[in-house]
């Protein structure tokens, strides 16, 4: 008996514990929300590092490889990664792993001289042009995270007290920076904010600013009417990659609207 139970001991003890998911994340931003919410389990990976890879007319052979290696594939959408669109249409197996984020939230429309303007209508239903860069706004970002999670558990049941607790962690992260931004972002609520034509609106519209007409000149100029906001830079490809760039990009959102406060507010806001 002793014998027995030592030998199906040592089977137990020789199993291979069940390797953690493959996951791929096609954007900087949501990567940066999936590894928090991956920490102590696995590194998911990056499939498009920058704005020039995500608009590149195709996949790349080692991106390709990456898709088709996926246990889970988490992307924004068609709208915005064109090529990781084509490659999915064309590749079932790998379809079958995708999972788009945006994917029921109340996304925004695209602004009118965006980009997404011009061929993202024709991906839903009202013909309305959506922009899918819902990550901008950190309380949709904390409802996809949300969303994501279960799926997560799912797919890796051995580690579902790490995801969970990563959950409660992200999204108390995710309540505080937006409480900060709030406070900080406050005297200008109801202003006006002249956003660049390929500037996505979810920053603006979750912090009560109002977006007007498209500019086309770059940078950031204080006007008496309001500011005039480039607004591109919606990736953070030039922060380094991990849990922390999500939450800089949005301090790179606020900033260029903080030299617009009065000078009354700026000192505290900064």
């Amino acid at each position: 008996m002793y014998k027995q139970l030592m030998f199906a001991l040592l089977i137990v003890a020789a199993a291979p514990l069940q390797a953690a998911p493959r996951v791929v994340v096609s954007v900087p931003p949501l990567h940066s929300l999936v590894t928090a919410l991956m920490e102590g389990v696995a590194a998911p990976e990056l499939l498009l590092r920058n704005e020039e890879e995500m608009r590149a007319p195709k996949l790349q052979r080692a991106q390709m490889r990456l898709v088709l290696q996926a246990d889970l594939l988490l992307w924004a959408g068609p709208e915005l990664e064109t090529a990781l669109a084509t490659a999915l249409a064309q590749t079932p197996a790998a379809q079958r792993q995708a999972m788009m984020l945006s994917h029921h939230l109340p996304l925004l429309a695209a602004l009118p001289d965006s980009p997404l303007a011009a061929h993202g209508a024709h991906h839903h239903a009202d013909g309305i042009a959506r922009d899918p860069r819902f990550w901008l706004d950190p309380r949709l970002a904390a409802v996809a995270v949300h969303h994501l999670t279960p799926h997560l558990v799912r797919l890796d049941p051995d580690n579902t007290e790490r995801y969970l607790d990563n959950e409660i962690r992200l999204l108390a992260r995710l309540r505080q920076a937006e409480d900060e931004l709030r406070s900080n972002l406050a005297p200008l609520a109801g202003h006006t904010v002249r956003l660049g034509a390929d500037a996505a609106p979810y920053f603006y519209h979750r912090f009560g600013l109002e977006a007007a007409e498209p500019v086309r000149q770059a940078g950031l100029t204080s006007v008496a009417t309001g500011c005039t906001v480039d607004g591109r830079d919606v990736l953070g490809d030039s922060l380094p990659a991990g849990s922390d760039l999500y939450f800089r990009l949005l301090e790179r959102q606020a900033a260029p609207l903080l030299t617009c406060l009065p000078a009354r507010y700026a000192a505290v806001a900064l």
